[in-house]
């Protein structure tokens, strides 16, 4: 979706599929899920017999990507999506967290978890949503 804005720029809008899923974790997490919550195609799939689950009934998940509702997942998507956009020129705004420029340039977009909204020219666009790719290939 694409609107106009100033100056020749145009407003687009993407969704980056599983840039938040995607992240790495560089300290490992884990979680407990009851038997209960799992489907038994994904424990098939998986291969998980019993002895999977203690004797309460749970399994325990060691987490190496961003996993919805882990609070410490959407801190640490960011400070590696800083990194990765800062070699490129673009830092955050200093107090509009997900506002995003370029140092050098008249760039500005917005990125909420997998959501993109950007104000530039169109030839300028496909720069950033490569950018934004990238990363998430370089995670898988």
């Amino acid at each position: 979706m694409t609107s106009d804005t100033h100056a020749g720029a145009k407003s687009c809008i993407a969704d980056i599929k599983d840039f938040f899923l995607c992240s790495k974790m560089p300290i490992l997490q884990y979680m407990k899920v009851y038997r209960h919550y799992i489907q038994n195609e994904n424990l098939d799939e998986y291969e998980q017999k019993p002895a999977f689950f203690d004797s309460k009934g749970y399994a325990f998940l060691e987490i190496h990507k961003g996993v919805n509702g882990l609070k410490e997942a959407a801190l640490l998507v960011y400070e590696q999506l800083r990194e990765h956009l800062a070699r490129f020129g673009y830092v955050p705004f200093k107090h509009t967290p997900g506002m995003w420029r370029h140092i050098n340039q008249p760039i500005t977009f917005s990125l909420d978890v997998d959501d993109f909204e950007s104000s530039i020219t169109p030839k300028m666009m496909p720069t950033i949503y490569l950018l934004l790719c990238r990363k998430i290939h370089h995670n898988h």
